[in-house]
């Protein structure tokens, strides 16, 4: 074993330790009392979009204008009732919102409606790809596809048999630089009463899925509808369900010794359907659902097993009040410090939102 090798395992069991040494020593009060951290929702009224959940949301650049654009792809609507697979776009820079007509390559089609599919983009932002989710409560795919973002062109890429991930929806997907791929991890066939805890990596390269089967040690409960975080090379997930149970265990995975470890110690209430994104070093996770019941609480958890605060800390949410949400999505625009949250299931509503809105963050202390 290389030393750079034995210094990384070592690394990882100190993650592991360190997060649960702080949090026992915290004795569990995740509540952040001081109130040092406030951030405010806005509502934004105009445009008005579609009320739906379970859809795909990245934030790309407009080739024409070199603005940034917030791509958004299927899920599943209120009006017309059902799964989509419309294509819309919003410029940030004027505020527009319009339909994407999308292109199929020679001998292709566009890909079937569904929601809770799995997406991610390459590491350039170019291409978007897209993995199973569900066309109706009896049907979940397995079909891959790739998006060019600059032509709206879709390609089919068929794994074959036996060669990719089975029908799934829920699953959880990051872009591991150290693998040149993106990892996904779970997902579920709830019909059928399906769940999974297997971990592929898709290469966009090869346009080929490969199972990533774990060396030794633990690996988390199967599960779907949880949420993945990659951070300083590793791979976090946090929550997701199970046949009617709520995890609220948080999980890190090395790629490069295909090491699994459960982060011990102080936890947040479990919840499925959450949405997460990363802002100044800490996890931060934004609304979900417990036993049928949705909240809008924010919670936030560092990376850094040093940090005097490894436990995960509620943020207090001012501002305009937000319906409870779950399935919803949530992107990122660093530039501005500004986090924008589209769409969702609300019970309290008795169905899907149209809400969108945002928060501007300062530096988290």
């Amino acid at each position: 074993m290389s030393w750079a090798s034995w210094l990384r395992g070592a690394l990882f069991g100190y993650l592991l330790l360190g997060a649960a040494l702080s949090d026992a020593h915290d004795s569990g009060d995740a509540v952040n009392s001081a109130g040092q951290v406030t951030w405010n929702w806005q509502y934004i009224l105009e445009p008005v979009f579609p009320a739906q959940f379970g859809q795909v949301c990245h934030i790309y650049t407009n080739a024409t204008t070199r603005d940034p654009n917030l791509l958004i792809y299927s899920g599943y609507r209120h009006t017309p009732i059902g799964p989509s697979n419309d294509m819309l776009r919003y410029d940030f820079a004027t505020k527009e919102l319009k339909g994407v007509i999308q292109h199929a390559a020679p001998g292709d089609s566009i890909p079937w409606k569904r929601d809770g599919a799995t997406s991610i983009l390459n590491d350039k932002g170019t291409t978007m790809m897209v993995f199973g989710g569900s066309q109706a409560p009896a049907e979940a795919l397995d079909d891959t596809w790739e998006l060019d973002i600059q032509t709206f062109t879709w390609v089919e890429y068929t794994a074959g048999v036996g060669r990719g991930p089975s029908r799934r929806y829920g699953t959880s997907i990051v872009y591991v630089n150290l693998l040149n791929c993106a990892m996904m991890f779970g997902g579920s066939f709830w019909l059928e009463q399906i769940y999974h805890n297997d971990l592929w990596c898709y290469s966009f390269l090869s346009h080929t899925w490969k199972r990533i089967l774990p060396l030794t040690g633990d690996i988390p409960p199967a599960r779907f509808g949880h949420t993945a975080a990659y951070y300083d090379a590793y791979m976090y997930i946090y929550g997701g369900g199970n046949q009617g149970t709520d995890f609220n265990d948080l999980w890190v995975y090395d790629p490069l010794h295909r090491l699994w470890g459960e982060v011990r110690g102080s936890v947040l209430p479990g919840r499925a359907w959450t949405q997460s994104t990363i802002i100044d070093g800490y996890w931060v996770v934004i609304g979900g659902a417990r036993n049928s019941t949705d909240t809008m609480s924010v919670w936030r958890w560092p990376f850094s097993p040093t940090s005097a605060k490894g436990y995960w800390e509620q943020v207090e949410m001012q501002g305009d009040p937000l319906s409870g949400r779950m399935d919803h999505c949530i992107v990122n625009l660093h530039n501005t410090s500004s986090v924008y949250m589209l769409g969702g299931f609300s019970y309290e509503q008795k169905g899907p939102t149209q809400a969108f809105a945002m928060f501007r963050y300062n530096p988290i202390g």
